[in-house]
């Protein structure tokens, strides 16, 4: 246990150190940003509210070590704070979509799946099925009471189909030349 705890503590320190050089590496989070007006609404704003009832609302340059105004450090001895702030973190970014208030009445559902028929029916293609008989033959009745075939007509199909499987299980592949081929030599 004393191992994977260290091991955490090198991570959690590797997260830190990461985090704090990538926030004075010349990144795309200018402190343009903290001019700007936090009611308008940018790319780095929540499309979602938070759901679980959390009232802090941290910024994408929070997550990469950035500074605010009233943020607190944390203390490089302090292993269990940066263990807590990455969890917080974490859950502040899960979108919990059970938690919405997106639940359906019956007669939504039922409304719903009788839209989607509707729609389906239209795009849906006829079933497209294989006649039993031939398509040319306009008078089935008169296929139908013909003599059954022969037997010893049965037996000459027969031989012949073997004869076909046969031919067809000795076709071997003859290497005559390559089959790729230089298209221009070497100099």
């Amino acid at each position: 246990q004393r191992c994977l705890v260290r091991r955490r503590v090198c991570l959690l320190r590797a997260v830190h150190s990461i985090s704090r050089d990538t926030s004075q590496m010349g990144c795309c989070f200018s402190c343009n940003e903290d001019k700007r007006s936090q009611d308008e609404p940018s790319e780095n704003s929540r499309l979602l509210a938070n759901p679980v009832g959390n009232a802090s609302q941290h910024s994408f340059h929070d997550s990469y070590g950035g500074t605010q105004s009233g943020s607190v450090h944390l203390a490089k001895g302090d292993d269990q704070n940066a263990l807590n702030r990455i969890i917080h973190q974490t859950a502040a970014n899960v979108i919990d979509v059970s938690a919405l208030n997106s639940q359906l009445e019956q007669h939504e559902y039922l409304n719903r799946g009788r839209q989607y028929a509707q729609r389906v029916s239209v795009l849906a293609l006829p079933a497209v099925g294989l006649p039993c008989l031939l398509s040319g033959n306009s008078a089935p009745q008169e296929a139908l009471s013909r003599p059954p075939v022969a037997p010893q007509q049965l037996q000459k199909m027969d031989a012949l189909m073997e004869k076909v499987q046969q031919v067809l299980a000795d076709v071997q592949v003859e290497h005559k030349e390559d089959l790729v081929v230089q298209l221009c030599s070497p100099p």
